[in-house]
């Protein structure tokens, strides 16, 4: 999807905009809340070395028809799952995002930290919107990072027309990140456009549990 593309570089041109024309005062600021983030995710990772990072090419994309909601399925052990099986009779959190995009980042080591304490009452994926020419490179990229950042839920990468797809799932994504809740019905309860942190995702979830 070419609008994640120029999202990232207009946010790009924007960043040098606003350093132009106001210096670097903020800094400071950014660099010690980078190394918060950083410590941050540091911790995360430790924490869920043992597990390790499940990221999978995100396969068959199935649109609503009839009484049938959404569905999209993905090959984990060798087996075909698809999310209406995977997440059933749970709440769950569908997080849409990509490596690229710093927003997302900042509120990964907070889904790590939700995904560990909920994590047997919450179903955690996330969706990863790259940007690669393939499923493998995306599937490279996205395990790298989940393994440095600690991500301890399945991830799903998606590249191409798969991308399209399930971006408009559950109603068009437009900009990232966005978080869909679920109820245990298999209904969407909550959708969430932009960052946000560990305490709003909580109250979210709440509702739906």
């Amino acid at each position: 999807m070419n609008f994640f593309i120029v999202c990232r570089r207009a946010a790009l041109l924007v960043s040098l905009t606003g350093l132009l024309a106001l210096g670097c005062a903020n800094q400071d600021a950014e660099a010690q809340q980078a190394k918060k983030t950083s410590a941050k995710a540091s911790g995360a990772a430790s924490a869920s070395a043992a597990q390790g990072s499940q990221v999978f090419a995100l396969g068959k994309v199935q649109a609503a028809k009839g009484m049938m909601l959404p569905d999209f399925s993905w090959t984990m052990n060798g087996k075909d799952v698809k999310f209406s099986e995977y997440t059933k009779g749970k709440t769950v959190f569908l997080n849409y995002w990509a490596t690229w995009c710093p927003p997302c980042r900042r509120e990964i080591p907070d889904i790590v930290e939700l995904a560990k304490e909920y994590g047997d009452k919450v179903v955690f994926i996330g969706i990863a919107l790259e940007n690669e020419s393939s499923s493998a490179a995306g599937e490279k990229l996205v395990s790298a990072f989940a393994t440095k950042s600690g991500i301890n839920y399945v991830n799903l990468v998606a590249v191409g027309d798969v991308q399209s797809a399930v971006s408009t799932l559950y109603g068009e994504v437009q900009s990232i990140p966005t978080t869909f809740i679920f109820g245990k019905n298999g209904k969407i309860v909550q959708r969430i456009d932009g960052s946000t942190n560990k305490e709003s995702f909580l109250m979210e979830l709440k509702k739906a549990m």
